[in-house]
C-alpha cells in the first residue's frame, strides 16, 4: 500500500534523530545522575511535564469524534472521549488507522456521488466525513428512527428513498456546526513542533536525548498522521439531521439485509475498531506501528542505566517493529490472492478463500500481535523508568546561538 502522506514528516524525524549513536552515549556511562531540578538548565521535572503535556496535548486536541446521541449526557460524551484518549495514548496507531480508514471512505464517497449526479460544490470530502459520523437519521411509520452510517446514506439514495434535496447541506453549514478549537490545536502543534526541534537541536550538538523525549516524537509522529487524515473532519458536532419523508419499516429490514454495519445503537454511529476488518485498516494499522516502533529503534545505542536494560531495550523495540513488519508482510499474500481471485472469476472474496487464508494465517498473526502488545508496554513502562537515572549531559541545554549568523 502506498502511504505517501504519511512518509515525509515522520521519516524526517527519524533520519535527524538517528545521529545520537554510540559516539556520545555509551551503556556504560562513568557520569549519571538521578533527579534533577532545574533552576538554571533542564530538570527532570521539566522534562517530564514537557512530554507528559505534548502527549496529552496531542491525544486529547487529535480527536474527531462522532456525532453522540440525542440522549447522550454530557457525562457520556466526555467519558467516551476520555476513553479514546487513553486509547491513543496507549495505541496511538489504532487512532491514526481510524484516521486513515476515515479518509478513504470520506475520498471514495466523493467519486460515488460524482457518478451519482452531485457536483464539486453539493458533496465533498467534508460532506462525506459528516455523513459517516451519523449526522443524517431516517423515520419510520411506527414512530422510530435509524442513524445513517456513510453507506446506508447512499443506498438509500441510490434506491430511491431519499433525494438530493433531503441530504442537501452547505459545507458553510457543516463548518458552522463544527466546534473545532483552533487555538488548541495551534498551541498543540507549536509545543510538539518545539519538542521535536529540541531534540534535533541535542542530536546536532552531540547530547543525549532522553527515551520520554524518544517516545514523545513518535507521539508526535503519529498524531501528524491523524491530523492531516482528520483535516477535514468536523470536530465535535453534536447535532444531527432528520433526512427525508417518513418511512415505511421495511426499508430498515431490506437495507440492514444489503448493508451490513457492526454492532452499534440506532441513535449513533459508534466508532468503529480497527484490526483487519479491511484492508485500509489492516494496512493503516500496521504501518503505522511500524513507523512509531522505528523510531524507539533511534536509542539502539544510547545511554542507559544498565547493559541489561539497553538489551531489553533493544529487544522490544525490535519486536515491536519486527512484528508489524511481519504482519504487514503477510497481509500481502492475503489481499493479494483475494483481488486476483476476484478478477479473474469474478468472486467476492468473501467465502471460501476468506476461510482457508485465515486459517492459515490466524496462527502466525495471533502470536505476533500477543508479542506486538507486550513489546509496547514495555517500551511505555521503560520511557518513565529510565528517568530514575540519567547522563548529566542530557540536562544540559541547547546553545542555540549557534545557529544565528554573528561575526565571530
Amino acid at each position: 500500500m502506498t502511504l505517501g502522506p504519511m512518509d515525509s514528516g515522520p521519516l524526517i524525524i527519524l533520519l535527524a534523530l538517528a545521529g545520537s549513536t554510540s559516539a556520545n552515549q555509551n551503556a556504560t556511562s562513568p557520569q549519571r545522575i538521578g533527579w534533577t531540578s532545574s533552576p538554571t538548565k533542564r530538570g527532570t521535572a521539566g522534562i517530564l511535564w514537557s512530554c507528559l503535556l505534548t502527549i496529552l496535548a496531542c491525544s486529547w486536541t487529535v480527536l474527531h469524534q462522532n456525532i453522540p446521541a440525542e440522549l447522550d449526557s454530557a457525562f457520556v460524551k466526555w467519558a467516551r472521549k476520555l476513553t479514546w484518549m487513553l486509547v491513543t495514548i496507549v495505541a496511538p496507531e489504532l487512532t491514526a488507522a481510524q484516521a486513515y480508514v476515515q479518509w478513504v471512505e470520506a475520498r471514495n464517497s466523493v467519486l460515488e456521488m460524482r457518478g451519482l449526479g452531485f457536483d464539486s460544490e453539493s458533496w465533498t470530502m467534508v460532506h462525506g466525513f459528516y455523513a459517516n459520523m451519523g449526522a443524517f437519521f431516517i423515520k419510520f411509520d411506527d414512530g422510530t428512527s435509524y442513524t445513517l452510517d456513510l453507506k446506508q446514506l447512499i443506498w438509500c439514495f441510490t434506491n430511491g428513498h431519499l433525494t438530493s434535496h433531503d441530504i442537501s447541506i452547505s459545507e458553510k453549514e457543516i463548518e458552522d456546526r463544527s466546534k473545532s478549537s483552533i487555538f488548541a490545536k495551534v498551541v498543540t502543534c507549536g509545543q510538539s513542533i518545539w519538542l521535536v526541534v529540541q531534540c534535533i537541536g541535542r542530536t546536532a550538538q552531540h547530547l543525549p536525548v532522553s527515551r520520554l523525549e524518544l517516545a514523545t516524537c513518535a507521539y508526535v509522529a503519529c498524531s501528524l498522521i491523524t491530523w492531516y487524515f482528520w483535516l477535514q473532519k468536523p470536530f465535535d458536532v453534536e447535532q444531527q439531521k432528520a433526512a427525508g419523508p417518513v418511512l415505511k419499516k421495511e426499508v430498515l429490514h431490506q437495507m440492514l439485509t444489503e448493508v451490513i454495519r457492526n454492532e452499534h445503537p440506532t441513535d449513533r454511529v459508534r466508532t468503529q475498531g480497527l484490526l483487519w476488518a479491511s484492508k485500509a485498516a489492516a494496512f493503516g494499522i500496521y504501518g503505522v506501528g511500524l513507523l512509531f516502533s522505528a523510531i524507539h529503534c533511534i536509542a539502539w545505542n544510547s545511554d542507559f542505566p544498565s547493559s541489561r536494560e539497553r538489551l531489553l531495550w533493544r529487544i522490544f523495540a525490535t519486536s515491536a517493529a519486527g512484528s508489524t513488519a511481519s504482519l504487514l508482510f503477510l497481509l500481502i499474500p492475503y489481499y493479494g490472492s483475494r483481488h486476483i481471485k476476484v478478477k479473474s472469476i469474478g468472486w467476492r472474496g468473501d467465502g471460501e478463500i476468506n476461510m482457508a487464508w485465515e486459517s492459515l494465517l490466524t496462527p502466525i498473526m495471533l502470536p505476533l500481535l500477543v508479542l506486538y502488545t507486550a513489546s509496547r508496554f514495555y517500551l511505555l513502562f521503560a520511557m518513565f523508568y529510565t528517568l530514575r537515572s540519567m547522563p548529566v549531559e542530557v540536562y544540559e541545554t541547547v546553545t542555540w546561538t549557534e545557529y544565528i549568523p554573528h561575526i565571530g
